[in-house]
Parts: structure tokens; sequence; C-alpha cells
């Protein structure tokens, strides 16, 4: 015992000395060698301004393709491929500075609520976004499985009301008793996007009740009322009107008196969504001529006799994308009444987009009058959907074809092509690398009849492939009938 005592002290002072050497040697080799330090310095050593530009980067990250209704999803905004959730695990100051950006937590979107997780996650962003404004979507089926997770998410949601600027709810009716918890006008609610069905045997007056306190909101801008409860929707609060600068009237036929109505009471309207039918002569009074000075976006999805009725009565000077949907066969004044409309109007349009439900699709003279229009020339992004669109429509967007259309064409989506004889590919080739002066496409979707049926031919097929190598973004696929695809549907 007393040998070992002795030794003690010699053993400690032996250590410190290796201990000092080894540290002498590691600041040599470290300060010799740089580019030895740890992986994880340079993430370290960014300032916390730099981080804050690359996190709002990094969570603004939007795939091309929609999300499908059916997936169970928690993100920031549909379409997104990122979630602020992953910048938590890479490292302690990563940690800090994204918990400490309320603005990274304010957007939240719910696809097919799942309960317990979304309702943890929901409450752990709400408190992470702290008071900054939100901007709310939850959206599920109307299933009698979905109104507990839905309810249970709302009344999360509910909690903040003060803070919405922006809410789209998909609910299914039971839902909607939930949001009798609002009592007031929403302080900063500009955006309010509604949709559910409607239950027969329901009082809908609960639902006027309550969307009263949203649509009384002073800064609202844009309204959204997507549900057969016609109790529901803006046309019912003209003091809402006056103000709106965004309309969509979503999943019920509005007469088409009351659509001139609601374009006399907006003045300041710039996009209107609408479902026009056709009136009841005996209860509604006649139609008059209208000129809307401010709509810039027209989306609309009727029967043909319908629309070309509207047309005749309808100038909009300041018209730039119009989308039209047909679901029956039109008569034959549509397209003059459309043409007409337009004339009248003298406006420049940039987007066109028509597609018809099965076989309600214009003839190919009616297709070759309205694309040649003087209307239509100065279009960016053109989409015709409809049952065939065959070569002698295709080759109207030849540049080297006596009308040279559309110089400014960028974005171009034909579905249901039936061209042979090369002429898709003679005409991508013209648009692409044919004339100077005139604008390259940068996106085109050709979409053909039927896998069965390859109606385009191996020659169009390569020189399609040649210009998505040379940077076109393009995509060749089957189209599907009767709007069975999400994305081809008119809204």
């Amino acid at each position: 015992m007393l040998l070992h005592y002795l030794f003690i002290p010699a053993l400690r002072t032996q250590r410190l000395r290796l201990h000092q050497r080894f540290s002498i040697l590691m600041h040599r080799a470290m300060r010799g060698r740089p580019h030895w330090r740890p992986g994880m310095a340079t993430i370290r050593d960014l300032p916390v301004e730099l981080l804050t530009i690359v996190f709002f980067f990094f969570a603004n990250m939007v795939k091309e393709e929609e999300t499908y209704f059916e997936e169970s999803t928690f993100t920031r905004f549909k379409g997104s491929i990122t979630s602020p959730m992953m910048l938590l695990k890479v490292c302690r100051q990563w940690r800090h500075v994204a918990m400490n950006l309320p603005a990274l937590w304010s957007s939240i979107y719910i696809n097919q609520p799942q309960i317990p997780r979304h309702f943890e996650l929901a409450r752990f962003w709400l408190h992470l976004s702290r008071n900054e404004p939100l901007f709310l979507t939850l959206r599920c089926t109307t299933g009698p499985e979905f109104v507990q997770p839905s309810s249970i998410i709302l009344r999360v949601f509910i909690q903040q009301m003060y803070r919405w600027k922006s809410i789209d709810f998909r609910l299914p009716f039971p839902s909607f008793a939930i949001l009798n918890f609002i009592q007031a006008p929403l302080p900063i609610l500009e955006h309010a996007g509604v949709y559910t069905e409607e239950q027969t045997g329901r009082t809908h007056e609960g639902v006027k009740r309550i969307l009263n306190c949203v649509y009384t909101s002073p800064r609202l801008r844009s309204a959204i009322w997507a549900s057969g409860v016609m109790s529901g929707s803006p046309m019912f609060f003209p003091q809402t009107l006056q103000r709106l600068t965004n309309l969509g009237l979503i999943a019920r036929l509005t007469c088409i008196h009351d659509v001139f109505v609601i374009l006399r009471a907006c003045p300041h309207l710039r996009v209107f969504t609408v479902n026009p039918a056709r009136c009841d002569r005996t209860s509604c009074p006649a139609v008059t001529p209208t000129v809307h000075a401010c709509l810039h976006t027209l989306r609309m999805r009727s029967i043909g006799q319908d629309l070309a009725e509207l047309f005749y009565f309808l100038t909009l000077p300041a018209l730039q994308s119009l989308e039209m949907g047909l679901d029956k066969q039109p008569s034959q004044a549509f397209t003059p009444q459309l043409l007409g409309s337009l004339e009248r109007s003298r406006c420049r349009l940039k987007v066109f987009k028509f597609r018809s439900h099965a076989r309600a699709g214009l003839s190919e003279g009616e297709l070759g009058t309205l694309l040649t229009s003087a209307s239509l020339q100065s279009v960016k992004e053109l989409a015709l959907w409809q049952e065939e669109i065959t070569g002698t429509v295709i080759n109207l967007f030849h540049l080297g074809s006596p009308n040279q259309l559309m110089p400014k064409l960028v974005n171009l989506e034909l579905t249901k092509c039936a061209a042979q004889d090369q002429v898709l590919g003679n005409m991508l080739l013209s648009r692409r690398y044919g004339y100077q002066g005139f604008r390259q496409l940068e996106k085109v979707t050709i979409g053909q009849k039927s896998p069965k049926r390859k109606l385009i031919n191996d020659y169009d097929r390569e020189i399609f492939k040649k210009c998505v190598s040379k940077g076109m973004k393009g995509r060749l696929s089957y189209s599907r009938p009767d709007y069975e695809n999400e994305s081809l549907r008119p809204f």
C-alpha cells in the first residue's frame, strides 16, 4: 500500500505530459491540414441571415405533378416536396434557427387528416408560428370516416382564427358545426375557400350565419364557394361583392342572369370562376349587355348553348385568360358569339384553354376559325382537349404555314392527337428551331387517343424526344376519357 501511494504522483505527472504532447501534435496536424476539419464545421460557419434565406428556398420547393387527393399529406402547401421538420434534424444550430423563424411554420396544408399524428403536428406548427398570419388548407373527402378527423383539426385551427389570412376548407357537412365558434368578422382574412356537399333535410341557416362572419371580414378580397348549398354563396352578401377581386362559384349551376348581376356588383373583380346555366325565362328578367373593365381571368364550364348566350351580352376589354369546358355539343352560334365577344372587347388573350367532355368538341373548321382569330395571336399558353385533334389543326401551328399563328406561344397542350404524316414532328421543329423573331416552345404536353391506337408515328416520337433532350419540357402520354385525369379538368 505504501509503494502504491508513492507512485501515484509520478503516474499523474506522466499522464499530464502525454496529454499535453498529444494536444500539441493535434494542433500541428490541424494547422497544416485545415481541410481535415469535421464535416459539419462549414455548415455551422454560415451566418444566421444566410441560413434564413436558404431555409425559405428549401421550404418553397415544388413538384410539378399534383398531389393525388387520396394521399394523406401534411406539409406547407400543395405540391411541396420538402418539410421544415427536416431542418430540425441536421444539427443543433439549424434546429435553433428553424424553430425561431415563425414564417416558416405559418403555412399548413393537410390532405386526408390522420389522428393523432396530424393533430400533434398541427399544434406544434401553430406554436412555432408565433403571431404570424396563417395560411391554412384542410382537405378531406365527404365520407363519414373523415368527420371526426376533420373536426379535431378544425378545432385546433379555430383557436387561432384571429390570425387566419387565407383558408381553404374542404369539409364534410357535419364538420361545419365547429365553425360556430366564429362569432365576429375575422380581422385579417383575405382569402376564404369553402367546399362541402349539400345535405338534404339539413337547415342551411347555420351555414349562412357562420359564413356571414367570414364574408364580412374587412380585408376579404377572394372568396371561393364550392357547394350546392346556395345559402352560403357570396352572392347573398352584397356588401362583400363590392370589394372582391377573386370570386369562384363552383359545384352548382349559376343562372346567366345572376352571372351578370354578380359582374355588375363586383367592379373590382379580376378572376371569376363560374358554371353558368340557362335562365328560366318565366322568373328571370331579361339579360342586358354588360361591360366589365377589370376582369382579367374568366373560367367557365357549361353546355355550349349557354355559353353562346352569355358571350352575346358580355364585353371584357381587360380579359387575358379564358378557360372553358363544354359538357354537351355546342350550338352553331357558339363560335361566332365567342369571336364576336372577343372582337368587341378588343382584348389580347395570353392564356386560352378549351376542354370538351366526350364528343362535345368543336369541328375542325370551327377550331381553325377560332385559332386564327386576331384575339388569340398574343397567346402564350394554349390547351386544347377534345375527342380528336387532327393533323389539319396541328398544322396551323407550323411556322411555315401562311398564317404564322401565335408567335409568342411557349406552352402547348394537345390532348387526343390523331396526327399522321409527320405533321406533329415538323410543327415541333419549326417552333423550336425554325424562325427568328418567334418564341421557342418551352413546354409541350401531347396526349394520344388510346394506348391501343398509337396514332403518333415513330418520326414524331423521335422529334419529340430530341426536343426534350435539348431543353424543352415535354410529356407524351395517353389521354383518359371523360375528365378521369384530374389535371385535365377545367377547374
